[in-house]
This record gives C-alpha cells, structure tokens and sequence, in this order.
C-alpha cells in the first residue's frame, strides 16, 4: 500500500491544507485592505486640506475682483446718471467716454445701463470697453415698477455663460435727487465680469500638478468645455446632491479624482479633477509589490502543504478505493484482502478508519436492502390507491346532456386519495330525474368501498320504479344484516324531479336535506328521517314533495359542510351557508365554486375533510304557483325561511 501513488486530488483538496491555504490568504488579504483603506484616508485627508489651502487663495482672489469691480462703478453710475438729460449729439460723446472707462485687465467686462427716457420709456445700452453694443428697448429685465424699488447695490449669484466663462454680476442703482430733497432711482447700472482665465489662475498656484479646475453653478451651469457635458454628467449629479465630498471617474480614458466643495456661501461648486496617480500613485505601487508579495508567500504554503500531504496521505490509498466504491453505490462488493499493519502510528489509525468504513459498508448494504422492499411496498399500495382512486371517479355520473328545464353542478372535495362521500343522478324516466346524495361514517378506503356498494344498489332500486322511501328501506335492511360483525352506517338523500312541471319528491335517512333558494328567500326542505342507514333494520322512510319555483335552486350539500372549522374552532354553520345563499343568486356551476371558495376563506386553507355538494336549479316556464312541503309529513314544514 506504500508503494501506491496518491493522487493529486487528496494532496490538495484536503481538510488539513484547504482551511490553512483560505485561512492565511484571507489574512494576507485582510492586512493588505486595512492597510490600503488606512494610508487612503490619510492621503485624503492631506489632499482635502490642501484643497482647503486652495479655497483660500481662490476666496481672496474673488475679493480682490469683487473689490474691483466696485471700484469701477463709481465712476460708471456718475456718468450714466447724466444719460436720461443728454441730447442725442450729447450721448454719443458720452458713449465713447464711458466705454473708455471700461477696463478688461481682471476679464471680459460689459456694463449694462437702464434708465427712463424722458418719454417715460425704458432705455437699455450696452458698452464693452471698445464701443456700444447696443442701444434700444431692453428685450428681458426688470419691470418698470421693479427698476423703482431697486435702492441699494447688489451683487448676483455667480453663473456661467454661454462660452462657459464665469460671471460676476453687480449693479449699483442710479439715483437722482427729488423736489423733497430724497433721492429716487431713475436707471440701474450693471457690470458683468466675465473670467475666462481664472481657472487658469487657480491651476498656477494649486499644489496639484496636471489637475483640472472648473466651478459649478447652482443651476447646474459649469466652466468645463461643452464636449464634457455628457461624459461627466453624472458627476455634475452627484455635486449637486452631495455639494462636497470626492468622487471617482475614468475621464478621457484617465483615471481621476474629483474633490468638489462649496465656496462663496454655498453659491458656487469648486471642483479639481486631479489624476490618480497625482494622489494614489505611490500607494497603488506600495499595494502591488505587497500583494506580490504574499502571492510568493502563499506559493510557498502551497508547495508545503503539498510535500506534508504526500507523505500524510500515502496510507490512505486503500481507504481511497472503498469510498470509490461506496460513491459508485457497490454496497455488495466483495473487499480486498485486508493490508499488514505498518509498525508506524499513523498507518495503524488509516488501517484502523478502513475497517470502521468497511463495517459502515455492510450496514448500507442491509439498509438498502431494507429501503428497496418498503419501497416496493410503498409502491403497490399507492398502485393500488390509484387504481381504487380511479375507479371512483369512473363511477361518477356522467354530465347530462343539455335540457330546456334542468342544470345541475357537482363539486367534489377530496382529503385523501379516496372520498367517502357519494353522489348521483340520472333519469329514471324522460321526465323524472334522480337524484342521490350522501356519505358514510368512516373515512378513506372503507367509506369509499361502502359507498361504492351502495350507489349502484340503489341506482338499480330506483330504475325499477321503487319509491324512493322503499328503496331507503331496502338499502338498509341489507346494510343492517352483514354478517361481518360491523356497523355499516351512511347518510343518504333520495330525490325525484319532474322536469316538466317542477314536482320535487324526496326521503332522507340522515343526511340533511337540501336547501331551496330564489333571490334572497332561502330555506330547507323538511326531514323525513333522521336514522343513517345500516343502524335499525326496520326503519321506515316517509317521503315529502314540493313545487319548484321556475329558476329555483336546490343545494345539496351535508353535514360536513356546516362543520368546517376556522382556526379558533369554530363551524360554518347553517346561518352562514343561508346567508351566503341568498347573497349569490349564481347559477349552479358558478354557486358551487364561489361556495368552496366561501368554505375556504372560513377555514384559511383548503378544509381538511371529504366535501361533497351539488347544485340543481329548474329552469321550465310552467307548473303551478309555490307550495310549501305536501306529502305524507306535510305537516312538519319546510324548514325555517331567512
């Protein structure tokens, strides 16, 4: 056995070396993580806090414009003040006066002047610092009404415009003095500095090499150049959700990170697209010579691991096979001859698991032997199940062929593989049609060969013309003289309906009799015998008949219906099956499903025990007007009406 190779499975799928190898590759794993996540923060953090150095240059320079540009409307609002006097001669000289004010040393800068005319009118005229640019009705601005109320100097929120410059917008009102020596505002002046090269700016004095600096309106205008628009969307997103916070990207097939972060009050969006590799680059060496690291290292392990279960697991070449064979399901195959014991330890303990293995083998192979014949057993009696199974549902009536004056609806519910309930109709003549139900008092095979005795029995009483009391009679009087020694009980309901004029006879031994229904009006038919079949020998069962409404519906349905249960244990009952009657006036097909579907929301779930119900409802136009119950028990009623 020594001599035999060990195969390359069982030297590395092992349970000495898988759990070693996962174990120290998920702590070289863990290490390298904790330690990437680590030096991340704090590269980070530095990167924030020199964007904060950054912000701060940006801040002063923004107050430097902004000072600026004040400084330059002062002369600006003194000369347009004189606009709305000047003569027309007068306002070109001034014209050329005022746009030699306009300086563009910090950006593009315009100046924007509206004022009355003396016609009441507003005026708009548009300077640049080379000459006007426009001179009319302004297309957009403020009202007015609005130009009135404007008093003090404003400055707006910053945008970007449509060449995707950043704009600072400050107008200053102009005032003249009225006759009550309180000054009123007769036009506003507006600068707009338009900073094409601030983000160049920025980039000479950031800390960061080859980073990309833009600004963010709250609109969602920014400074990057149109073709950016799309790839960068989401990230134009993510900055107007967050305001500040980073964020990775690919940008021009360059990895990048973005640092965004408010300034100005929360009015403008500073954002740095800075190259990973600016931030990350030597971190990002650092993780792959240690990862390079522990690959040699686990390596090594491997190469370990593989030389210790070489020489572990020789011995178990043996044990090996009878598992092979044990997983092939040869539970009967004849052992080899058992190997010599090794005068070593570890051999003794495989040889040892070898024969504890063998012995499993023999006990598989009686318990298999064991499973297969109750299986087989099982399998004839569920054969057999079937066959009975079957043969009830070939006893079943077939559905009747369709008549001007009758429709009727089964429905059966079965809790096991066999019902012990029964049921059945048919013509006794072409006017008279039968109709049989039932069930017996046991459950599962028994009831269903007792049923099965006594329907065709009393299918033949009936078709030779028997009233349906005497056929009742005789079906018990055999039931009640077995001689096996047991009690043979069942509840059965015998009933006739004249098609033609809608006479309804029946006689029942036990089973409750059916429920009649019109609209609203329901009510049950009345008892003929309370006495199952198969208890007392002489028993007599009286008969009663009724007239049929045109459109009635007779319910057949017994005892076990109203004692389905809800999970507090509490039945149907009678109240509920009347009040779901007279809310469903359905026909028979239609009555019978929404039924079980009622019994099955009583019980939450599908009940439990054998149901066996129809519906038959007389459709004929003729017949005389409605009749209480007649016969030989007349005088006991119908049964009480809802």
């Amino acid at each position: 056995m020594n001599a035999q190779p060990v195969p390359w499975r069982y030297r590395l799928e092992t349970r000495q070396s898988i759990p070693i190898m996962i174990g120290l590759a998920g702590v070289i794993a863990l290490l390298l993580t904790l330690g990437y996540l680590y030096a991340r923060e704090q590269i980070l953090a530095s990167t924030k806090a020199q964007v904060a150095q950054l912000i701060g240059s940006i801040a002063r320079q923004d107050d430097y414009n902004r000072n600026w540009l004040q400084r330059g409307m002062q002369p600006l609002v003194r000369m347009a003040a004189q606009f709305p006097g000047l003569t027309t001669a007068q306002q070109k000289e001034a014209d050329k006066a005022l746009s030699a004010v306009i300086s563009d040393a910090r950006g593009k800068q315009t100046v924007d002047i509206l004022f009355f005319t003396n016609a009441g009118s507003l005026m708009l005229r548009r300077y640049d610092s080379q000459h006007l640019l426009y001179a009319g009705p302004p297309q957009d601005g403020p009202t007015p009404e609005a130009l009135k109320a404007f008093s003090a100097p404003r400055w707006y929120t910053p945008m970007v415009d449509a060449k995707r410059d950043f704009v600072l917008r400050y107008s200053v009102p102009i005032l003249a003095q009225s006759g009550t020596g309180e000054g009123k505002t007769v036009g506003i002046c507006s600068a707009n500095l338009a900073i094409s090269w601030f983000a160049d700016r920025v980039r000479s004095f950031s800390p960061f090499r080859n980073c990309e600096v833009f600004f963010l309106t709250r609109d969602g205008s920014w400074t990057l150049p149109a073709k950016d628009d799309a790839p960068l969307a989401w990230l134009r997103q993510r900055m107007l959700a967050r305001k500040s916070g980073e964020s990775g990207l690919v940008w021009n097939d360059i990895p990048y990170t973005a640092v965004y972060t408010p300034m100005t009050g929360g009015e403008l969006l500073l954002g740095l697209l800075i190259p990973r590799k600016d931030i990350f680059g030597g971190l990002d060496r650092l993780t792959h010579m240690l990862s390079g690291i522990g690959l040699v290292v686990l390596l090594l392990a491997a190469y370990s691991l593989h030389r210790t279960s070489k020489i572990v697991l020789r011995p178990l070449n043996a044990l090996e096979a009878l598992a092979g064979r044990l997983a092939r399901g040869e539970l009967d195959a004849v052992d080899g001859p058992e190997q010599p014991r090794s005068a070593c330890r570890f051999p003794n303990e495989a040889q040892r698991l070898h024969r504890a293995t063998e012995t499993l083998r023999q006990a598989l192979h009686r318990r298999v032997r064991d499973l297969m014949l109750i299986g087989q057993t099982r399998e004839r009696i569920f054969g057999e199940m079937e066959f009975a199974r079957s043969m009830q549902e070939a006893m079943r009536p077939k559905p009747l062929l369709p008549s001007a004056n009758v429709e009727i609806a089964p429905f059966v519910h079965r809790a096991g593989d066999v019902c012990g309930d029964m049921y059945d109709y048919f013509f006794q003549t072409p006017q008279q049609l039968c109709c049989i139900m039932g069930n017996a008092a046991a459950h599962g095979v028994p009831a269903a060969l007792l049923t099965g005795r006594v329907i065709p029995l009393l299918h033949e009483l009936l078709l030779t013309g028997l009233g349906l009391g005497k056929a009742l009679e005789y079906i018990n009087s055999v039931l009640g003289a077995s001689q096996s020694g047991e009690m043979h009980m069942v509840s059965v309901l015998v009933g006739s309906l004249n098609v033609d004029d809608g006479v309804f006879r029946w006689a029942c031994a036990g089973q409750s009799p059916p429920f009649r229904c019109l609209g609203p009006e329901v009510e049950q038919l009345a008892w003929t015998g309370n006495m199952p079949l198969g208890i007392r020998e002489k028993e007599q069962y009286q008969e009663h008949e009724t007239r049929l409404r045109p459109g009635e519906t007779l319910l057949f349905a017994g005892p076990r219906l109203l004692s389905v249960r809800d999970a507090q244990g509490n039945a149907y009952g009678e109240h509920a099956l009347r009040a779901f009657l007279a809310s469903n006036d359905k026909p028979p097909q239609a009555l019978a499903s929404a039924l079980f579907k009622s019994l099955c929301a009583h019980a939450d779930g599908q009940p439990q025990e054998d149901l066996t119900f129809f519906a038959l409802r007389w459709t004929g136009k003729s017949g005389g007007g409605y009749s209480a119950c007649s016969g030989a028990s007349a005088a006991s009623g119908c049964g009480g009406r809802l």
